[in-house]
């Protein structure tokens, strides 16, 4: 063993004790397979959301509005929304 400053006229022993623990690593595996199962559903679940956005998105055409120059047309329409001038 080397001293800085030397220690030349020193008898010095040093005893070492320790010990050694094995850890298992458990919940590496089961935490990938929940971390892959994750990202399954997430996936699924963002795709579920843009296509509801897309179908949210599309709207119909307004109808065509009815042509009152013609006279049957118009005498349905005045009819229906004047039924106290009969």
């Amino acid at each position: 063993m080397i001293t800085s400053p030397p220690l030349k006229t020193s008898n010095l022993v040093i005893h070492l004790t320790g010990m050694c623990l094995q850890t298992q690593d458990k919940y590496t595996d089961t935490i990938r397979t929940l971390d892959t199962k994750l990202n399954k559903l997430s996936f699924k679940t963002i795709v579920y959301e843009l296509v509801l956005d897309l179908v949210s998105s599309i709207k119909e055409d307004d109808p065509p509005l009815p042509d009152m120059t013609n006279e049957e047309v118009f005498k349905f329409y005045f009819q229906l929304y004047n039924k106290e001038y009969k």
